[in-house]
């Protein structure tokens, strides 16, 4: 195991140098608008040529803001009230304890609790019955959806998932989605303890809600896209123990396969050919991986917490074998992608046809999540078209 260490937050993650820092950040950034207009007026000026001038400036933007997140640290606030969601928030109670085993119950610091979560485009209809296997009949297919944000931001409400959700039902079968507000790492809840929430959620539309695996989609982006990985890893290892069945399919968007690796080599970002075209910046996925690192004095006691595991850490452990078909997409010209198509081999090799790669071509990082920020809508949507048809296929 190697000996992995935090990466070390600056003077301005701390109050009142957080403030003016962000302050003056944003209103530098503000300024230099119309510079970047001219900057990237010419077409060999832009992170790829193939980008727009309002991709390019907006990828400059997105990049800036997630640079500025992660040097200051933003905390984002996980509250259990409904919010403007109001009647899509609920709050989903943890559910049986013999349901978290193995490497969900490796840290005792850290024990499942109620998670938030938004329902797209509105609540399932109640039904009388949700042990009898059938779920709310307005249910055709549901996906649940975790957001992505490198651990450390989003919180599957709205203004964060919206975008995703109605894309994904729009060009898909299901008729809902779920987006769990799991526990990000920078408010303090390390790993495993996203996976404990994921466990929570799916057990959630399976017990409470009466709705099959048959009829569930797991999916996430990003971070989101590991930590439905992780589950996936978890019901192939557990899930027989724990009452756990196999969902129907996965959706991987973007999935960030292995966060330890940039602790490892915090270098790599340099290195990586897609690094000026994409969004992501090195400190955000040094933050993200840092905050997720169990106590040392867990790890030693646990071989399990570790971020070297093979339920988070999808490059340096062997493809496992699942029944769940997978649909792994990558934008082109993002971070990722690279790693994302060695990950994707690994579970082919394992897995077979079962495991389909998609490349979104000219596409940044996550065009999912925010690509309608991005400038990038007709490419998040053609992608879910290629999804919804693979999905016709395997369910």
């Amino acid at each position: 195991m190697a000996d992995l260490r935090p990466h070390a937050p600056s003077i301005l993650t701390y109050q009142p140098f957080k403030l003016l820092w962000s302050t003056l950040y944003i209103t530098f950034s503000l300024t230099r608008l119309p510079l970047l207009f001219l900057y990237y007026l010419p077409r060999f000026n832009r992170q790829n040529s193939t980008y727009t001038l309002a991709q390019a400036i907006r990828i400059r933007i997105i990049r800036s803001f997630l640079y500025n997140a992660a040097l200051v640290r933003m905390r984002v606030p996980e509250s259990l009230k409904p919010g403007k969601e109001k009647e899509r928030f609920v709050v989903i109670k943890p559910t049986s304890t013999t349901s978290y085993t193995g490497v969900a119950a490796c840290d005792p610091e850290t024990i499942p609790q109620p998670l938030g979560a938004t329902w797209y485009p509105s609540p399932p209809a109640p039904t009388t019955s949700p042990s009898a296997g059938s779920g709310p009949e307005d249910v055709k297919a549901v996906i649940l959806h975790f957001h992505g944000g490198a651990y450390a931001i989003g919180d599957g409400r709205t203004e964060d998932c919206g975008y995703a959700a109605k894309t994904s039902i729009a060009q898909t079968r299901a008729t809902h989605m779920l987006a769990p507000q799991y526990r990000l790492a920078s408010n303090g809840t390390r790993f495993p303890g996203q996976l404990q929430d994921a466990i929570s959620a799916y057990a959630y539309l399976l017990n409470d809600l009466g709705i099959p695996a048959s009829n569930i989609i797991v999916a996430g982006d990003s971070a989101g896209g590991n930590l439905a990985l992780s589950l996936l890893r978890y019901l192939a290892d557990e899930g027989a123990a724990a009452g756990l069945p196999t969902p129907a399919a996965a959706l991987l968007w973007s999935p960030w396969p292995s966060p330890v690796s940039i602790l490892k080599d915090p270098s790599s970002f340099y290195r990586n050919p897609n690094a000026g075209k994409d969004i992501i910046t090195n400190n955000f996925g040094l933050w993200g991986a840092s905050v997720m690192l169990p106590k040392p004095e867990v790890a030693r006691k646990s071989g399990e917490a570790s971020l070297e595991h093979p339920a988070i850490d999808f490059l340096g452990n062997k493809g496992f074998r699942s029944d769940c078909p997978m649909f792994v997409s990558a934008g082109e010209c993002e971070l990722l992608c690279s790693d994302v198509i060695r990950m994707y081999e690994g579970l082919r090799e394992v897995n077979g046809g079962k495991v389909v790669l998609d490349v979104m071509k000219g596409c940044p990082h996550d065009c999912i999540l925010i690509g309608d920020k991005l400038g990038f809508d007709e490419e998040a949507q053609e992608g879910a078209r290629r999804a919804g048809r693979w999905l016709e296929e395997v369910m």
